[in-house]
Protein backbone atom coordinates (compact mmCIF):
# COMPACT_ATOMS: atom_id res chain seq x y z
CA UNK A 1 0.00 0.00 0.00
CA UNK A 2 1.41 3.62 -1.19
CA UNK A 3 0.66 6.11 1.49
CA UNK A 4 1.19 9.68 0.04
CA UNK A 5 2.48 12.52 2.06
CA UNK A 6 -1.09 13.99 1.56
CA UNK A 7 -2.92 11.50 3.16
CA UNK A 8 -0.49 11.70 6.05
CA UNK A 9 -0.73 15.52 6.64
CA UNK A 10 -4.86 15.17 6.51
CA UNK A 11 -4.81 12.07 9.12
CA UNK A 12 -2.70 14.14 11.45
CA UNK A 13 -4.41 17.23 10.99
CA UNK A 14 -7.71 15.21 11.47
CA UNK A 15 -6.53 13.56 14.71
CA UNK A 16 -5.13 16.69 16.22
CA UNK A 17 -8.59 18.50 15.35
CA UNK A 18 -10.80 15.90 17.14
CA UNK A 19 -8.18 16.26 20.43
CA UNK A 20 -8.04 19.75 20.23
CA UNK A 21 -12.08 19.67 19.74
CA UNK A 22 -12.22 17.17 22.66
CA UNK A 23 -10.36 19.28 25.00
CA UNK A 24 -12.31 22.38 24.42
CA UNK A 25 -15.63 20.43 24.41
CA UNK A 26 -14.92 19.06 27.59
CA UNK A 27 -12.97 21.92 29.77
CA UNK A 28 -16.14 24.12 28.54
CA UNK A 29 -18.28 23.49 31.78
CA UNK A 30 -17.49 21.49 34.59
CA UNK A 31 -20.16 18.51 35.38
CA UNK A 32 -21.12 15.63 35.63
CA UNK A 33 -21.13 13.40 32.53
CA UNK A 34 -24.54 11.58 32.07
CA UNK A 35 -25.21 8.25 30.70
CA UNK A 36 -26.25 9.56 27.59
CA UNK A 37 -24.23 12.32 27.24
CA UNK A 38 -21.00 9.35 27.33
CA UNK A 39 -23.06 7.18 24.92
CA UNK A 40 -23.32 9.71 22.66
CA UNK A 41 -19.35 11.30 22.38
CA UNK A 42 -18.90 6.75 22.42
CA UNK A 43 -20.66 6.58 19.30
CA UNK A 44 -19.67 9.67 18.24
CA UNK A 45 -15.70 8.43 18.02
CA UNK A 46 -16.58 5.38 17.12
CA UNK A 47 -18.24 6.37 14.15
CA UNK A 48 -15.11 8.96 13.25
CA UNK A 49 -13.00 5.65 13.61
CA UNK A 50 -14.83 3.77 11.13
CA UNK A 51 -15.28 6.68 8.98
CA UNK A 52 -11.67 6.92 9.02
CA UNK A 53 -11.10 3.18 8.31
CA UNK A 54 -13.68 3.28 5.43
CA UNK A 55 -11.82 6.31 3.90
CA UNK A 56 -8.45 4.74 4.40
CA UNK A 57 -9.57 1.19 2.98
CA UNK A 58 -11.15 3.25 0.31
CA UNK A 59 -8.44 4.62 -1.05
Amino acid sequence: MNVTTNIWLISVAVILGLLLFDLLASTRKAHDVSFKEATFWSIFYIAVAIGFGAWIWAD
